[in-house]
């Protein structure tokens, strides 16, 4: 995975040492992991709205969709060790392919896969 590509939401100096619940590092990573969620949630509908509707920029959508374990894993990547970080982001694209798997097959009417 590069880290050298940030999140969109920026970058955050995690090692402040403070150790206080009041740190603006602690809020700004609360917030950066706000937004990442919600972002999550607005691409994953917006899949699923497209895929329903067979709308144009399904692939599109998709892609961006795709990117958020990767902004995710760049965000924790001052915490945990780089295979943590590679495996999370694995199992999160794999989460993702999953779940789309599914809204095709409930679209096609194929209860035997949903």
């Amino acid at each position: 995975m590069d880290r050298t590509n940030q999140s969109q939401l920026g970058t955050l100096n995690h090692h402040c040492g403070c150790g206080t619940l009041n740190c603006p590092n602690r809020a700004r990573l609360f917030n950066i992991w706000r937004k990442l969620w919600e972002q999550h949630v607005m691409w994953t509908r917006s899949l699923i709205i497209n895929k329903v509707d067979k709308l144009n920029d399904t692939d599109l959508v998709a892609t961006r969709l795709l990117r958020n374990p990767h902004d995710m894993g760049y965000e924790l990547s001052p915490y945990f060790k780089s295979s943590s970080i590679d495996l999370f982001v694995k199992l999160f694209e794999e989460h993702l392919l999953i779940a789309a798997k599914l809204v095709d097959a409930a679209i096609a009417g194929n209860s035997q896969l949903v």
